[in-house]
């Protein structure tokens, strides 16, 4: 399981990272034989009322996406984790969406390859993007 590193009843921020995969499969690596790891990786994302101590709102790709053209927000991606999010305003409260595209998975995947373990998944069917699956097998966009 490759997500929920920022999961809804905490702080907003990416499902995943590459330093988080790091860890998880270098401590992998260390116990399981390499061909018997699989890493899965998040097909969603969370919407977030920073400080509010709500839960956060569970969304989709293609919700998140809808949801982000509906409020007028740009693209941002995050670099460091290898992220989409964007924030936006409704009823004078901030919100915060981090969620996962092929771009994310094609900034991570590399982790993988680099541990030697090639065994990989999505969560949730249905959840995705397009061009996730072929992101997932190495395909180029």
């Amino acid at each position: 399981m490759g997500y929920d590193l920022h999961w809804s009843m905490g702080e907003p921020g990416p499902l995943s990272s590459k330093e988080w995969y790091a860890r998880i499969l270098r401590r992998a690596v260390a116990d399981v034989p390499r061909g018997r790891i699989e890493l899965a990786f998040p097909g969603y994302g969370w919407d977030w009322v920073p400080g509010s101590g709500r839960r956060a709102t569970h969304v989709t790709w293609h919700e998140a996406e809808a949801l982000r053209k509906r409020v007028g927000a740009g693209y941002a991606f995050d670099a460091v984790s290898g992220t989409p999010h964007f924030g936006y305003r409704r009823g004078g409260e901030r919100h915060e969406v981090w969620y996962q595209d092929a771009r994310g998975v094609r900034a991570q995947l590399p982790l993988l390859a680099e541990y030697g373990v090639r065994g990989r998944g999505l969560w949730a069917l249905g959840f995705e993007g397009p061009g996730v699956w072929a992101a997932l097998r190495g395909e180029e966009a």
